[in-house]
């Protein structure tokens, strides 16, 4: 995985967990449904994964809100 790592211009340490982390990461901003992902991380339950990754799950929710807030249109009230 180092080597990986190293290939893709990553001179840090990564574990196992990275790519995990990573895969999660990627799925979740893609609007990949948690169950299917949890299932994909091999974890017993959805509780499981957002257990672990609740800081990812709340950043990528607030991250999607605050995306379609500011896409949004506004009319301005008319006088």
């Amino acid at each position: 995985m180092q080597e990986i790592a190293t290939m893709a211009g990553i001179y840090k340490r990564v574990r196992s967990y990275s790519f995990r982390d990573t895969w999660m990461n990627i799925g979740l901003q893609l609007g990949i449904d948690i169950r299917k992902l949890s299932k994909g991380l091999g974890h017993s339950s959805v509780q499981v994964t957002e257990k672990h990754y609740a800081g990812l799950i709340q950043q990528n929710l607030f991250d999607e809100i605050n995306s379609k807030i500011t896409k949004a249109s506004y009319k301005k009230p008319s006088p």
